[in-house]
């Protein structure tokens, strides 16, 4: 599990997060793991999270 801190990006969302609360950020985090979401710094090109329009172009 990823530990959490206030201007990490939400793994839910993606925003930067504003929380301060450390029981909160831990069960942001504890959430996240729970799913199965990826950590937001891992994904990249070709994870299945990329959007792409007519003839395999990603969208912009």
């Amino acid at each position: 599990m990823r530990i959490l801190k206030t201007g990490d990006p939400c793994p839910l969302c993606g925003q930067p997060i504003r929380l301060a609360d450390p029981d909160a950020l831990r069960l942001l985090a504890a959430i996240a793991d729970i799913v199965g979401l990826p950590d937001p710094g891992e994904e990249g090109y070709g994870d299945g999270n990329t959007v792409q329009g007519p003839g395999g172009r990603t969208a912009e």
